[in-house]
């Protein structure tokens, strides 16, 4: 019997192990089921919160898209509303031009016909002008050809004054006769060109004037040449031989004057060299054009028919010492 109990409560003890392990088995499978339970529950709640998500990021960006819609259209309103201004703006900005145009050119014609005016009065006012200008020229010419005549009738009945040969005038710086301590002056002047017209019919009657001054003495003359009558090219092609001190050369200037000839009034001066230093012909002649300036504004002169053609004097002028006795030289 003890056997038997022992046998039954073994039995018993091995359905109770079995009973807990199926117990233990049920509870671990419960748990499993539970946790995949949970697991599915988690994955479930995960995935209606990532389709929650989509849902929002769709709302979202309808959303977004209406928004855009809507500043899409109001920018495309403003620039509507922009270009109807810049429209109105450039109808006016047009419209004002036409109008400033049409000022402008209302403005220019109302200029040109005052012009055209003053045009035809300018034309009429140049027209009597010329009538009274060739009516006076007509006088003026009666007038000179009148004086031309009583001048050349005046000068037929009083001749030129006659030529000066370069005699030295007396003084202490010019000696009456030379001697063998002067140095002797040799002036050729060949012609004069270029002319002012002095007379009414376009000529003049020139001559010429040599002058001496110094240091210590005024300007004195030493030789005139004759008067041509009525040129405007005068060939004069005279010679003067004048004896200076040579003491005194260091410090003499010789000067040439272009006279116009008056019957019967002062001959007139036209014109001046430069001043040529006698101490420089040490060095040799000087042959050359020499130009003549005004006595009254210093400017150089200038005549001709055209009053365009430089006034010069062409002269030769030597400087020998002792004095030499030979003739003359034509330049």
């Amino acid at each position: 019997r003890r056997e038997v109990e022992e046998v039954e409560e073994a039995e018993w003890q091995a359905r109770q192990a079995q009973e807990e392990r199926e117990r233990a088995q049920q509870e671990e499978a419960q748990r499993k089921e539970q946790e995949a339970a949970a697991a599915r529950e988690q994955e479930a709640a995960a995935q209606r919160a990532a389709d929650a998500a989509e849902q929002e990021a769709v709302a979202a960006a309808a959303a977004r898209t209406e928004e855009e819609r809507a500043t899409e259209a109001r920018a495309g309103a403003e620039r509507a509303a922009r270009a109807q201004v810049e429209a109105q703006v450039e109808a006016q900005r047009v419209r004002a031009h036409q109008e400033q145009e049409m000022l402008q050119a209302q403005a220019q014609a109302h200029a040109q016909a005052e012009a055209d005016a003053q045009a035809h009065a300018q034309a009429q006012a140049d027209a009597q002008r010329v009538q009274e200008r060739h009516a006076a020229d007509a006088q003026a010419q009666a007038a000179a050809q009148a004086q031309a005549q009583g001048e050349a009738a005046q000068r037929a009945a009083s001749p030129p004054p006659p030529k000066n040969q370069g005699v030295a005038p007396p003084g202490p710086i010019f000696p009456p006769r030379l001697s063998p301590t002067q140095a002797c002056l040799m002036v050729t002047i060949a012609e004069a060109a270029g002319l002012p017209q002095t007379d009414p019919g376009g000529w003049t009657d020139p001559f010429v004037e040599l002058v001496l001054q110094s240091a210590s003495a005024p300007p004195h003359p030493c030789g005139t040449t004759g008067v041509l009558l009525g040129t405007q090219h005068a060939r004069f092609s005279e010679t003067f031989k004048i004896g200076v001190d040579a003491s005194q050369v260091a410090t003499m200037m010789l000067g040439l004057t272009l006279y116009d000839w008056n019957a019967s009034a002062p001959s007139v001066p036209l014109g001046d060299t430069q001043p040529i230093a006698l101490a420089d012909l040490a060095r040799g002649p000087m042959r050359a054009w020499l130009p003549l300036y005004s006595p009254e504004t210093g400017l150089p002169l200038f005549g001709g028919p055209k009053r365009d053609e430089p006034c010069q004097i062409r002269a030769l002028i030597e400087l020998e010492d002792p004095l030499s006795t030979s003739p003359a030289k034509s330049p």
